[in-house]
């Protein structure tokens, strides 16, 4: 029997848990500009329609990468041990946020992480910014004014869709300090958006694909926007001609020009950017107008000026010259991937342009990143963490879980979670840049499910009493996660023994877990319930 304020945990529930792993990089793109210019007060007027190229007007910088295991092993000779070994650049082990798990010899002891550079003073790719009523301007230096105005997104597909069919209740990810080297920082807010997105990311109503455009010097079969060529013939497959000298001809980003032919098709914006900039700034805008080329991380350029592992990601999913057949000669590939950037990032051969979706906002700053604020469920402090020169330090991470079914705002006509199709991820509001690191990043379901009818007992109730004020959220808690947590970490519960793996070598103790029931003001005569 609970009161009006309880916390119950039933054991055995080592598979109530399920999670769809979303820190895949090839499996994000650019994000569209989030379209909310009919609700009231929006954040993105920049949207409404017939606008044009302000469309993309406060678009920053942002980067989504994992770092490449090559730079502990053979790095680059500008990149010491002391450059592996800040905060942000490090390699992660799984068990700064699990703590209790016991890993097999077998098991590697670094993680492939996530993560997310947002620099909200540098011009994002397809940003034609020159002022507006919409916008602030660019910088002499070629920066953008105001960068607490500016945001930076990208977007995936789903799998599954069906939220209500596989029960997907949280956003659920363990984030490391995203302050470690500035506690002063003034912060910012992280969006996510679930439900229809727009695949149109250079809004035009046309579906950009670099396999449509032509295979030599010679322009037919396209079309012209205002942000470019786009192919007027549908693509059968998702690949590139077979021909590797038509590579240089299709391989040019989602506006279908080179960096040449952007200098002549963006003029009237070079002009008026020629008088608000600088000499050098300028000079730089010419050679990429529509900052969308790409480098590869290890390219000899980067050597060559002195560029640490953080400079060396900015470029890396652009996607001007990203699936170029020729090499730099630095004898590393000069990918980032063998496909075609596509404005169809489900592959259905449609372009999606609907706008309706569920938002959730996330509150980063200093302050906030606390127990209970901002869905943040646990914090591990990791002690004594051996970096690559030998130093040691501390590192705090934290533990966010946002139910699905609770966003702070509703875009458009949606109403349901059967059908969830994209995922949208945005930061903005921020003046300063900020990396966000992840160690796990997963959409979560559970096999149990809140029981939604009425379980009231007929007879008198208490003058006042409210049953719509309660609260009822289902999670799960295990000791590998939650064992150290405060106030009330998980423990073993009486008489319980952890399964075992045994291997060829070892012996290892598997996760305990167990099914989390929180419940606030319970009325009298009501209960809830899970099945």
């Amino acid at each position: 029997m609970i009161g009006k304020t309880g916390t119950a945990y039933i054991d055995d529930f080592e598979t109530a848990k399920r999670s769809y792993d979303m820190k895949a990089v090839s499996s994000w793109s650019l994000a569209s500009t989030p379209q909310d210019y009919n609700t009231h007060n929006p954040m993105f007027p920049e949207t409404a329609k017939h606008l044009g190229l302000t469309y993309g007007f406060n678009r920053a910088k942002i980067a989504w990468y994992y770092i490449d295991e090559n730079f502990y092993r053979q790095p680059p000779a500008n990149i010491s041990n002391d450059d592996c070994s800040l905060p942000y650049t490090r390699p992660i082990e799984e068990r700064e946020f699990h703590p209790n798990k016991e890993l097999t010899q077998e098991e590697m002891r670094n993680i492939r992480e996530f993560n997310i550079a947002f620099y909200p003073s540098e011009r994002g790719p397809y940003n034609f910014d020159t002022t507006s009523s919409y916008s602030a301007g660019l910088l002499p230096d070629g920066s953008l004014k105001d960068p607490q105005t500016r945001w930076g997104g990208i977007m995936r597909k789903l799998e599954p869709t069906d939220f209500e069919a596989a029960n997907i209740e949280y956003i659920e990810f363990w984030m490391m300090d995203p302050f470690i080297e500035n506690p002063q920082h003034s912060g910012g807010k992280l969006y996510f958006n679930l439900g229809e997105i727009s695949e149109d990311i250079l809004r035009d109503g046309r579906k950009s694909f670099e396999n449509g455009l032509p295979t030599s010097a010679e322009v037919v079969d396209v079309d012209t926007t205002i942000w470019g060529r786009v192919p007027r013939l549908q693509s059968i497959v998702n690949a590139f001609s077979n021909d590797p000298a038509a590579r240089q001809y299709q391989d040019i980003g989602y506006d279908g020009l080179s960096s040449e032919d952007e200098t002549s098709f963006f003029e009237r914006f070079l002009t008026i950017a020629n008088a608000q900039l600088d000499q050098e700034a300028y000079d730089k805008l010419l050679q990429d107008p529509s900052g969308d080329d790409f480098m590869y991380f290890r390219s000899d350029e980067y050597d060559q000026s002195n560029a640490k592992i953080l400079d060396r990601y900015k470029r890396y999913n652009n996607s001007e010259g990203n699936s170029s057949v020729v090499s730099d000669n630095s004898g590393y590939s000069s990918q980032s991937s063998s496909l075609p950037n596509v404005e169809d990032i489900n592959q259905d051969n449609t372009l999606s342009e609907a706008e309706n979706y569920y938002e959730y906002e996330i509150i980063l700053s200093p302050e906030n990143m606390v127990v209970g604020r901002n869905c943040i469920t646990d914090i591990q402090d990791a002690r004594s963490i051996k970096l690559p020169n030998g130093d040691y330090a501390d590192c705090k991470w934290y533990q966010f879980k946002i139910p699905i079914r609770e966003p702070n705002r509703t875009v458009g006509d949606i109403s349901g979670f059967q059908s969830i199709r994209f995922m949208r991820m945005f930061l903005r509001e921020f003046e300063e840049p900020i990396i966000l690191r992840f160690g796990t990043f997963e959409l979560v379901s559970g096999e149990w499910r809140k029981f939604t009818d009425n379980l009231l007992e007929p007879g008198l109730y208490p003058t006042g009493t409210q049953s719509e004020n309660t609260t009822f959220s289902v999670a799960s808690v295990n000791i590998e996660e939650n064992g150290k947590r405060l106030p009330v970490p998980y423990a073993l519960p009486p008489g319980i023994e952890q399964e075992q793996m045994y291997s060829t070598t070892s012996v290892t103790n598997m996760n305990e877990q167990a099914q989390s029931l929180k419940i606030c003001e319970l009325s009298d005569g009501d209960a809830r319930a899970i099945y």
